[in-house]
């Protein structure tokens, strides 16, 4: 009968919960009128929780009497389970297609069939929704009789329009290939706008390398169709107008075409016209008027080829001019050559505008490349055309008879591409790039792919790109990432191969082994049909079209973390090249003429020297890095320096521009050395730091306005921020790097405000990326459906390049770096600044657009990371960050003046000293940096200092102080350092004197003095009707932690203990968070195991939690939420070292909010702080210490013999005094509670924890069982004391005995047990018990 009510009882709560639900409703976006329905989130979980409830029933023998109910409810919950989830999708295809197939022209022009179709499906799904809306309730709407097959049958329709839609995009990706380079979102904007290209003009940068836009013109009237006439570039500035206009008629994909071949012909018909332009004018012989040609030339890259033609046609009249008789004709030209280089040195002194500027940069570069080949043409004597050393140059003629460019190296002949490629920088040509273009084209010419690989930062991408370049071809770089498949892969092999374009697959090892061996398959398809001369061919099931002009490229790091290796298959298919050191001086040496330096020659040396010697001399830390990335970043910085300063020498430009990127990230003895070396190279050269006076008085005025902070005397975070300001002007990724509490996020803080009061309003965008998986990050490809999930950074960095003004936006990012998610940042960190995602999504990181990385250290990241970035390293040895932090809090207190001077005179008496002697004599269990131990005693200050408090000021503080600090010690290795510090403290702090008994720990204040706590342990009355678990009984250790928990909880003020297995932490908390005024604080109790991950834990924490206004997430009322964490570090560590449930937790804590997985939105936290404990010597031993820097520590020891006794009397006298038992009994109870404690120092000095025996851990819990049982006695059974005894006994061998694995121990335990009982209770005979023959068995 019980079990029947009980089963009564749950149908009828399934009954009444499942008649009130109703489902939500929200209106679409397309349409408000029609409402899109779903189950809310809470009811799903009542659903699959009440659906085991009933399937439970069906096990139950008692099922027959509630038969009918329990079937009734089993097929109405599956009904709702199933219904519910049909909705879902049916409603997210239907929202997808409606927008195309009703709102969409053309493609209800191309798919008219299907259009027609699916305004039928349209409307029965309208139907449906509209029958929801009007019956509301999930039971009754779930339950009819043919909503499933309704449901389903719309559903398979709108499945096939899907699928149609799929082949119409497939077809016109196979129309115009560069639609291949799009995710599918954005190919759908396309083609949904095809009629008005307008519309389709923006998005050109997504598919076109260099084109930003169109400019359009409407001849014929707004609503006519426009024409184009001219194109602007989105790598550099310029535009550039087409010789006749083109009208953009008929469908997308064919005036797209259009568009490509007509900036083709245009860029053709300048490079005619400039190169007559070129002859007729004289440039040959006159150096001011070539430079004037290159300035004025109206795309930069017609000026560059024909530049290239000409030097071309130079060379060869002088190898003419020696068949002629000439001796010095090879001489002469090389002469020339150089006198045409010094005049466009010279007109970069100039004052030049920047589009300008870059042109002729570039053209300085290529011709000192020209230069450097004519001289060692002379050196080595050549005299022919057909010497290799001329034949493997990459070289330029204009043939007449095909009126056209052709690019020709050794035996390859390439034609001009005429792709359009902006006006941007060209690499530095050293000897090894030559050598990389010979192989990289003879690849090309075998009908091969080509793979250089090397370590970081050798110019494996940037080679790749600028031959593309060199020859105009569209080269798409593509950051390979283990998320990609090879479905994304095989459709970017058919865009290349059908529109001709080259790919340069970065990092191409991060892929993983399954889809690199389909790779081989997929790219040999492509190799063989270039080589049997196809004009189409099948790549992955689609017949595909041809351009033989297709490239290939991969780049590697090989070795490196999360790399794999390549398959033997596809090896064979690519020309490999190593691309080692590249030829630094050389190229400093052209980057300084490019940027108008005449002593560029000596100021290479010593920019090259000064490097290697860096390499050699300074710590091997990862996070220098004196390679190509690190050098360019100094010679834009003295670029610039020398044209804002142009009096100062060039000498102390490059001194000061080395100086000033490089010593933000150099500290301790290697500053002293790295600026050793510069004084040096660069002897009597001192030029002060470059200071922005107004900017610094607006930094102060926001530190000390906007977050109350101090600004130290030394202006330490002031030259951080300014080291900051540098570095962003010069990279666009920065890695703000230091121990916790260095002051990091307060850098990138002050200098947003700062910024925003300079009316750059500066928008920032945070998140963690270790607090989430990767693919929540990045995005990902659902495998079944093939439909793109965005991630948090993608949907930011797009959301944040389509708001249209150019104020700063800063995405930053706060976690730690490991190999996998940062390498898939590489694209974005280098000079290409996209990001690359598994849908074939490029989205750019525009210019005003930065990444800030606040990091713990480098420890897994690769070289190819820590070259990508500005680094500004934060040092807290001087105690510069907790002295800032003292006179804040100070000048935000309310005290009068005189006690605030007190207060700061105590922390110079006493902080410093003692913080030392930390670091000096310590070990602690958990990192611990200065900064916790301060703000932990600045919170205890504020919470105890009270106005009658100031007379004893000192004594409070000493108080505060000593327990902020002192609480995170205990024994470690034998050793007790808090009784260290104790007795440190009594010895060299004697302006106010400790008593000499015990630790300065067992003291509190009490007027003017010090008391003992023992002095203020509250008694407690026990009734043993609640179990012991439930009930903490204050002892003298307890109340000091206490006393300073409740303390700090007001001030919001996180809390962790540590401490062994069973010393008491859990116990401690809960009962003091129990005691807690329940209409004030609330609290949430969590166990972390070793599965815990943040998307477990962010379920776990938002369930006390209630949405308030906007998107504020807050416990109900005006409580505050205490989210008690146990066994923090018991999740599992993946293999870079970190625990996503913890960065969760940092996350929360630095910024008061996470993120909305789902729908990738910020959830702010409010009213909610940490109450954690661990045991140190489990899990994962520590936990993050940006994290731990939050808390104040405690180390809770053992309970001492006496607080023992204290707690156990409790307990027992609580169950023995109070119940009816004889007086015999009472009297034996504290005998009893004393051989338990003995026996239980005993057990634990005897059984020592082995190998074997791993679980031989006895701590208080066994204790605690033992004293469990003997509450279990009843008066009426235990009339004598010797049968008390008796259970004491047999308590103890089941809680000890049985935990022993061998009779040897057990042996040994019972001769334990036995001579304490005969010690004991000498009165009672139990050695019957315990006799080795025959004992009597224990029996209750």
């Amino acid at each position: 009968a019980k079990q029947e009510s009980k089963m009564e009882i749950t149908i009828k709560k399934i009954s009444a919960e499942w008649s009130g639900v109703e489902f939500q409703f929200d209106p679409h976006k397309g349409n408000p009128e029609v409402q899109l329905m779903k189950l809310p989130d809470d009811k799903v979980e009542m659903l699959e929780e009440h659906q085991v409830q009933v399937q439970n029933m069906f096990a139950s023998r008692f099922l027959s009497t509630f038969e009918s109910e329990v079937v009734f409810w089993q097929k109405t919950l599956a009904n709702v389970s199933e219904v519910s989830a049909l909705i879902a999708e049916v409603q997210r295809s239907w929202a997808f297609l409606e927008n195309l197939f009703i709102h969409s022209d053309e493609v209800k022009k191309e798919l008219p069939d299907d259009s027609d179709k699916f305004v039928g499906i349209d409307q029965d799904v309208k139907d449906i929704l509209k029958q929801g809306e009007s019956m509301n309730l999930a039971k009754d709407f779930c339950n009819q009789g043919n909503i499933f097959q309704k449901l389903e049958k719309a559903q398979s329709q709108l499945g096939m329009c899907e699928k149609a839609l799929n082949e119409f995009m497939d077809g016109k990706r196979r129309a115009f290939p560069r639609f291949y380079f799009m995710s599918s979102a954005d190919l759908l904007d396309v083609l949904s706008n095809g009629n008005s290209p307008a519309k389709v003009v923006p998005q050109f940068p997504k598919f076109f390398i260099a084109i930003e836009d169109y400019t359009l013109e409407f001849p014929d009237g707004e609503t006519a169709r426009p024409h184009a006439t001219g194109m602007n570039a989105c790598v550099g500035k310029e535009y550039v107008p087409f010789p006749e206009a083109l009208p953009l008629l008929g469908k997308v994909e064919v005036y797209l075409d259009k568009c490509i071949e007509w900036f083709r012909m245009a860029l053709r018909h300048f490079a005619k016209t400039d190169l007559g332009r070129y002859f007729e004018s004289g440039c040959l012989e006159d150096g001011d008027k070539r430079g004037l040609f290159i300035a004025s030339g109206q795309a930069a890259q017609c000026a560059l080829l024909v530049q290239l033609i000409t030097w071309v046609v130079l060379v060869e009249s002088g190898f003419k001019d020696v068949e002629g008789g000439n001796e010095n004709g090879v001489h002469d030209a090389w002469q020339k050559q150089h006198e045409l280089l010094l005049r466009l040195i010279v007109l970069t002194m100039t004052t030049l505008d920047k589009p300008t500027r870059q042109k002729v940069m570039c053209a300085i570069t290529l011709d000192a490349h020209n230069r450097d080949v004519q001289q060692r043409l002379h050196k080595e004597k050549v005299v022919s055309k057909d010497a290799f050393q001329w034949q493997s140059m990459l070289k330029c003629y204009w043939l007449e008879d095909i009126d056209d460019a052709s690019m020709q190296i050794c035996d390859a002949k390439l034609p001009y591409g005429y792709e359009y490629l902006g006006n941007g920088p060209r690499l530095v040509v050293t000897p090894l790039t030559d050598r990389i273009y010979v192989t990289a084209t003879q690849a090309l010419n075998l009908c091969m792919g080509c793979a250089p690989a090397g370590p970081a930062g050798t110019g494996k991408t940037e080679s790749t790109k600028d031959l593309a370049n060199a020859v105009a071809k569209a080269c798409y770089v593509i950051n390979a990432a283990p998320e990609m498949d090879y479905l994304t892969l095989g459709n970017i092999y058919k865009g290349l191969s059908a529109s001709g374009s080259w790919g340069c697959f970065d990092e191409f090892n991060r892929l993983v082994p399954e889809v690199l061996s389909v790779c081989t398959v997929q790219f040999k398809a492509v190799c063989d049909a270039i080589r049997a001369g196809l004009k189409r061919f099948m790549l992955q099931g689609d017949e595909i079209n041809l351009d033989p002009q297709v490239g290939c490229y991969i780049t590697m790091n090989p070795g490196y973390l999360g790399r794999s290796e390549l398959p033997e298959g596809l090896k064979a298919l690519f020309r490999p090249i190593t691309v080692m050191v590249p030829d630094f001086q050389l190229i400093i040496e052209n980057m300084f003429m490019g940027e108008g330096f005449t002593e560029s020659k000596a100021l290479g040396l010593k920019f090259a020297t000064l490097y290697a010697l860096n390499k050699d001399l300074l710590s091997a830390s990862k996070k220098y890095d004196w390679g190509m990335r690190a050098i360019k970043s100094v010679l834009v910085v003295a670029g610039s320096f020398k044209r804002a300063d142009p009096t100062l020498s060039e000498q102390a430009v490059l001194m000061r521009s080395l100086r000033d990127t490089n010593v933000a990230k150099i500290e301790g003895d290697d500053l002293k050395i790295f600026m050793g070396l510069l004084a040096d190279l660069f002897p009597g050269i001192d030029v002060p730091r470059a200071r922005d006076y107004d900017m610094e008085s607006i930094l102060i005025k926001v530190m000390e306005e906007d977050y109350g902070y101090t600004h130290d005397p030394d202006g330490y975070l002031l030259l951080k921020i300014t080291q900051l300001i540098e570095l962003l002007g010069i990279r666009h990724c920065v890695f703000l790097m230091g121990n916790p509490g260095s002051f990091k996020s307060a850098l990138w803080k002050i200098l947003k405000n700062a910024k925003t009061r300079r009316g750059e309003k500066t928008t920032v965008v945070d998140f963690s990326p270790k607090a989430i998986t990767t693919n929540e990050l990045y995005g990902f490809v659902n495998m079944q459906t093939r439909e793109w999930k965005d991630g948090i950074i993608s949907k930011v960095m797009r959301d944040l390049g389509q708001i249209p003004d150019s104020h700063p936006k800063w995405i930053m990012l706060d976690g730690d770096l490991d190999a996998n998610w940062i390498e898939s940042m590489n694209s974005v960190m280098d000079d290409n600044r996209l990001l690359t995602l598994p849908s074939n999504e490029r989205i750019p990181l525009k210019a005003h657009m930065k990444m800030i990385f606040e990091i713990r250290d480098l420890n897994y990241a690769t070289p190819a990371t820590a070259t990508r970035a500005g680094i500004v390293c934060m040092s807290d040895v001087e105690g510069v960050q907790w002295r800032s932090y003292v006179t804040s809090w100070i000048k935000k207190q309310e005290h009068p003046d005189n006690v605030k001077e007190q207060l700061q005179n105590y922390f110079t008496k006493y902080a410093g000293d003692a913080l030392h002697w930390f670091l000096k004599n310590t070990k602690i269990l958990v990192p611990m940096v200065d900064i916790n131990q301060i703000s932990a005693c600045c919170s205890l200050l504020e919470a105890l200092i009270t106005p009658d408090k100031y007379e004893v000021l000192e004594y409070w503080f000493i108080f505060c102080f000593t327990s902020a600090c002192g609480f995170c010690l205990t024994e470690v290795d034998g050793v007790d350092y808090r009784k260290s510090f104790s007795d440190w403290w009594k010895g060299e702090m004697k302006t106010i004197k400790y008593p000499s008994k015990g630790t300065i720990f067992d003291y509190f204040v009490k007027d003017s003095k010090f008391e003992e706590w023992a002095s203020a342990v509250d008694e407690i009355e026990y009734s043993s009707e609640t179990p012991m678990g439930e009930v903490t009984v204050p002892t003298s250790e307890t109340a000091a932690m206490t006393y300073i928990k409740k303390s700090l909880i007001r001030k919001n003020h996180s809390i962790m203990l540590i401490g062994l297995a069973g010393c008491g932490k859990t116990q401690s908390c809960l009962g003091l968070l129990r005691s807690l005024p329940p209409d004030e604080f609330t609290f949430y109790a969590m166990n972390m195991s070793y599965y815990t991950d943040s998307s477990l834990l962010q379920a776990m924490m938002e369930n006390p939690l209630e949405k308030k206004a906007g998107k504020l997430f807050a416990p109900p009322g005006k409580l505050q939420l205490i989210y008690f964490i146990d066994d923090l570090n018991m999740p599992a560590l993946d293999k870079y070292n970190t625990q996503s449930a913890i960065e969760l937790m940092k996350e929360k804590q630095d910024y008061s909010h996470w993120w909305d997985r789902g729908k990738i939105t910020v959830k702010d936290i409010g009213n909610t702080q940490y109450m954690c404990c661990m045991n140190p010597t489990a899990g994962s031993f520590i936990v993050n210490p940006r994290l731990q820097r939050h808390f104040w520590t405690c180390a809770v020891p053992f309970p001492g013999q006496g607080a023992l006794q204290t707690i156990y009397s409790t307990f027992m006298k609580g169950h023995f005094d109070r119940l009816s038992f004889k007086a015999t009994v009472q009297e034996s109870v504290s005998g009893v509670i004393k051989a338990a404690l003995s026996l239980h120092s005993n057990v634990v000095g005897s059984f020592r924890k082995t190998a074997s025996n791993f679980h031989y851990e006895f701590n208080i819990r066994h204790m605690s069982g033992v004293f469990a049982g003997l509450l279990a006695a009843k008066p009426t059974e235990f009339a004598d004391a010797e049968k008390l005894v008796l259970l004491w006994i047999h308590e103890s061998e089941r809680v000890y005995g049985d935990r022993l694995v061998c009779v040897a121990d057990l042996k040994k335990y019972r001769s334990l047990a036995g001579e304490l009982s005969k010690k004991m209770f000498g009165k009672f005979n139990f050695q019957k018990y315990f006799q080795d023959k025959n004992p009597e068995p224990l029996v209750f």
